[in-house]
């Protein structure tokens, strides 16, 4: 026994232990409320950490409320600290703001469901539940929310919520299947219990029919997992002694065909980072099928992955309102989108545009036109966009023989030329649209002089060099003003530094033959000569000046190169060259004739007997092969014979020779250049016998081409028959090309050429601008800036030491193999045989001076 002193507490007798082991007891105990108080301690400063850290974060988000950033730190801040009610406020005020993301509300819901006891607190996280599906499309969301309501014991509430889930998310192909599996354990666990209660057999059967059906219902859509699901409905027939329906088994077969040409677009979804690309593929492919309820599924699957891209969103939107013309659901859409991605001008408009179609009065459009200004769009042309839905909006809803209308449109038109000129000047309205729409205004009203001078504007912020602006200025004024402002106008544009001065000409010779006197004409036609021939008399001082630089430019670039050559030539000592090898180091042991020949890759030499009859095949694709390539080619005339280069592996390299049986069919092939074949654009040139001495040829104008229009901006969709309806109507159409890339896919621009020019700038005129497919195009006259010609030239090179001239490659560099042979020897063999009178005469006999200094090069 031990004695009580005061340290260690009296034990039982019966408790037996030795003084080590008390004395290890009592050490361990020390450690152990050491440890524990040392815990705390770091515990709490930690959280005063945390706490400090709170602070300051809640600091920044006063000043910046809608960082995304700063929200999300703080919960998690909050989470760590085990603040509920603090916690629960921040998750509010984020969701307000932001649309949460799957985790966020799954974890949110999950916390408030473990504290939800009363009735209240179980009808606020069915308020939550709501709130979340609203923002996106999740299946854990939904079964999350169908296991909640299950845990309430009503039957009917859990089925209404299941039934919801099922129309939301059950044709979501990947994850779908678990939300029908759920619903039909909860139905099969209800029949279970019923047959256990020893229920009737009326209800027994109806609950049957009740899991039969959801088993149809699955079996019919196309789901990955759907096999193990067939297999579950075959062992419920067995067990129920019942033969499987064969509608059921057709349905599943169906919807396994389609399943089949879905999994490779899923299967990409897996593995891609970035998926937008897919996802328009996708939906593509789904319209084209025109399966309503399955697109659905998919847009919103493609906006809960991608909620940031805005052109899926304005897919998602451009289906629901034109397609489906469902405006109740168009609505929620533009609501969901705007959440997302609230810097998009062209969301803001289409909602805009969307109010003014449902019957919204003035006021609720201006407050979202009020938001979208003050959100914070991401550049000037998105304000635009806002700005002309606006304007669109309050011109159709006023009347223009009201002057208070008319005083509110252009109040607003002067409120939005100013906001996105000031803030972003040109940037923002590059075409001086705003300016022009008012001056079309004041035009169509009769206020003429305040039309003239928002034009005068227009022109003066930097667009007086355009022709275009100007025609189009002078037909207002043709329409609306008099002969005498539209002779001045012609004036005014003959003289600006137009990008176009022939068309004004035409215009202008053509508006006095039409309205004009004798004299008017013959005026117009002096004044309009003698100025294009002071253009073409810059224009030829400007190619002289040109001309001048360059040859400057190539003075200064000799100079250097000729100093060079002087230091090595003078006072250069040559040492003396061993003496010439037999064999030069170019001379190879060649390979045997037979080998050689077996290969059918590589281009040595002239591979064609007759150059003139082959043309060059080049940006072919890989799995082109020679039949394609002779069925293809034998529409321009009788092919001889086809060779597509192959590399070691016998696999195609991407270009051939194609010979034909005359010169006149190689002309035709060559008009077949960039024509497509197997999906890429096929490159026809002429055969060079050495490619490396071929000049790059560009098949195009490089200069003012006034009856073909270049056009950008175009939908990828668009193909050259939809351009041909397009631009049609203005004249006889001469060629459209479409501009595509190396793999044969469009860049979305493209030239139209009209056999008169007038057409052309009628067609600019009329298309310039315009949407397509919901992009803003543009139609100009074809100008391409001219393109630099490289020089290439063969530079003498400097002698090498101990060698002769040196030998230079096709771009002027020198090859490796000299021939070490001193310079006065090269000069003997390469002196002229000698005459008969020469050889006569004997030359004196040299002296060791004059060897030394003829092998050293000097005379």
């Amino acid at each position: 026994m031990y004695e009580n002193n005061g340290d260690v507490p009296m034990k039982d007798d019966a408790v037996q232990t030795n003084d080590k082991e008390d004395a290890s007891d009592l050490t361990d105990e020390h450690d152990t409320n050491k440890t524990e108080s040392s815990h705390e301690s770091l515990d709490e400063e930690n959280r005063k950490a945390k706490e400090r850290e709170l602070v300051s974060l809640e600091k920044q988000l006063a000043g910046n409320i809608y960082s995304y950033d700063l929200h999300l730190s703080r919960v998690k801040l909050l989470k760590e600290l085990g603040e509920l009610d603090r916690l629960r406020l921040a998750y509010k005020e984020m969701s307000n703001l932001f649309p949460l993301s799957e985790d966020l509300w799954l974890d949110w819901i999950q916390d408030e469901s473990k504290i939800a006891v009363s009735e209240e607190e179980k009808n606020n996280v069915c308020e939550l539940f709501e709130t979340a599906i609203k923002d996106y499309l999740s299946v854990p969301i939904w079964l999350e929310y169908c296991q909640f309501t299950i845990g309430g014991g009503d039957i009917e509430e859990s089925r209404a919520v299941f039934e919801r889930a099922i129309q939301a998310a059950g044709l979501h192909v990947s994850n779908g299947a678990i939300l029908w599996e759920a619903f039909r354990e909860y139905e099969i666990c209800i029949l279970q219990t019923i047959i256990s209660a020893g229920g009737e057999e009326d209800t027994i059967v109806n609950q049957k029919e009740r899991v039969e059906k959801l088993f149809k219902r699955q079996l019919s859509c196309p789901l990955l997992n759907n096999d193990s699901s067939f297999s579950e409905y075959e062992s419920w027939k067995s067990e129920n002694n019942e033969p499987v329906d064969q509608s059921v088994v057709e349905n599943y077969q169906k919807a396994n065909e389609v399943l089949q040409k879905l999994t490779p677009l899923e299967e990409e979804l897996l593995v891609k980072d970035d998926k937008s690309d897919v996802y328009r593929n996708y939906i593509k492919y789904e319209v084209e099928k025109d399966e309503p309820a399955r697109i659905l599924c998919l847009c919103e699957r493609a906006v809960a992955d991608c909620p940031l891209v805005g052109d899926l969103w304005m897919i998602y939107i451009n289906y629901v309102t034109k397609k489906l013309k469902d405006l109740d659901l168009s609505v929620v859409v533009h609501k969901k989108s705007l959440r997302n991605c609230p810097w998009i001008g062209e969301l803001w408009s289409s909602y805009i545009l969307l109010l003014e179609k449902i019957g919204k009065d003035k006021q609720e459009v201006l407050k979202a036109v009020e938001k979208a200004l003050s959100i914070g769009l991401s550049s000037g042309i998105d304000y635009k966009k806002v700005w002309f839905a606006y304007i669109d909006y309050i011109r159709r809803q006023a009347k223009l023989n009201s002057e208070k209308d008319l005083d509110e449109l252009r109040s607003i038109l002067g409120r939005a030329t100013e906001n996105v000129l000031s803030n972003f000047g040109l940037e923002g309205d590059p075409s001086c649209d705003f300016y022009i729409y008012w001056a079309r205004l004041e035009f169509s009203v009769g206020s003429l002089e305040e039309a003239r001078k928002l034009w005068s504007e227009a022109l003066e912020l930097g667009l007086s060099k355009s022709a275009v602006m100007w025609l189009k200025y002078i037909s207002l004024e043709q329409k609306y003003g008099d002969s005498k402002h539209v002779r001045r106008l012609f004036q005014r544009a003959l003289q600006a530094d137009t990008d176009w001065p022939e068309g004004i000409v035409n215009e202008w010779i053509m508006y006095e033959r039409e309205r004009g006197s004798l004299d008017q004409y013959e005026q117009c036609v002096d004044k309009c000569e003698a100025r294009l021939s002071e253009l073409n008399e810059q224009h030829l001082k400007s190619l002289e000046e040109d001309k001048e630089k360059k040859e400057t430019k190539k003075k200064k670039e000799k100079k250097p190169i000729e100093s060079k050559k002087k230091k090595e030539e003078i006072g250069v000592k040559r040492k003396a060259s061993p003496t010439p090898p037999t064999e030069t180091p170019s001379a190879k042991r060649e390979r045997p004739k037979e080998d050689a020949e077996s290969e059918d890759f590589g281009i040595i030499g002239d591979s064609s007997p007759e150059p003139d009859k082959t043309v060059f095949l080049s940006n072919l694709d890989f799995n082109t092969n020679e039949e394609t390539i002779k069925n293809v080619m034998s529409t321009s005339g009788n092919v001889v014979s086809v060779r597509l280069v192959r590399n070691y592996n016998k696999k195609s390299k991407g270009f051939a020779y194609v010979v034909f049986s005359k010169h006149d069919e190689v002309e035709e092939a060559l008009k077949r250049d960039r024509e497509l074949v197997d999906g890429r654009p096929m490159f026809v040139s002429r055969y060079e016998a050495d490619p490396s001495f071929k000049t790059p040829v560009f098949h195009f104008s490089q200069r003012l081409e006034k009856n073909k229009v270049f056009v950008k901006g175009l939908p990828k969709s668009k193909t050259k028959d939809d351009l041909i309806k397009l631009f049609e109507p203005f004249g006889i159409l001469k060629d459209v090309r479409i501009v595509t890339f190396r793999s044969g896919q469009p860049k979305g621009i493209a030239y139209i050429e009209y056999e008169d020019p007038v057409a052309a700038s009628q067609a600019v005129v009329k298309l310039d601008g315009i949407e397509l497919d919901g992009l803003k195009i543009s139609v100009a006259i074809s100008n391409p800036p001219q393109r630099k010609e490289e020089v290439r030239s063969i530079e003498k090179a400097a002698p090498a030491l101990g060698g002769g001239s040196r030998v230079t490659g096709p771009r002027g560099k020198g090859k490796s193999q000299i021939a070490l042979v001193p310079a006065s020897v090269q000069r003997k063999a390469n002196a002229p045989a000698p005459t008969a009178q020469s050889s006569e005469a004997k030359p004196p006999a040299k002296s060791n001076e004059d060897f030394r200094k003829m092998l050293l090069g000097f005379k």
